[in-house]
């Protein structure tokens, strides 16, 4: 189930999240081509997820995702979609970006 997308302007990509609701997934987003709206493919990491919220900087070419699971925001290179970082926390993280 998604909870949450955020629309890369740039890229013209669209990043729906998880939210998984018990079931396991090592899928953190939805990748959508926002001009074909075709599902371009996944960005998954080798562990359950459970991704709640995503924000994109379009400039910096970075999406970051909070993840219910591991209380971390997960760094995405939006060129790439790859995980380059994660950012733990100790509480529960929502991502949120204001230009």
């Amino acid at each position: 189930m998604s909870s949450d997308l955020s629309v890369d302007e740039i890229n013209n990509r669209i990043y729906v999240t998880n939210l998984n609701t018990g079931n396991s997934s090592n899928v953190l987003a939805y990748v959508i081509d926002a001009n074909t709206n075709t599902l371009l493919g996944t960005i998954n990491l080798d562990r359950n997820v459970n991704t709640r919220s995503v924000s994109i900087n379009a400039d910096a070419r970075r999406a970051y995702l909070s993840d219910l699971e591991s209380d971390s925001i997960y760094v995405i290179d939006t060129v790439t979609n790859n995980v380059i970082q994660e950012l733990p926390f100790r509480a529960f993280a929502l991502a949120s970006y204001t230009p």
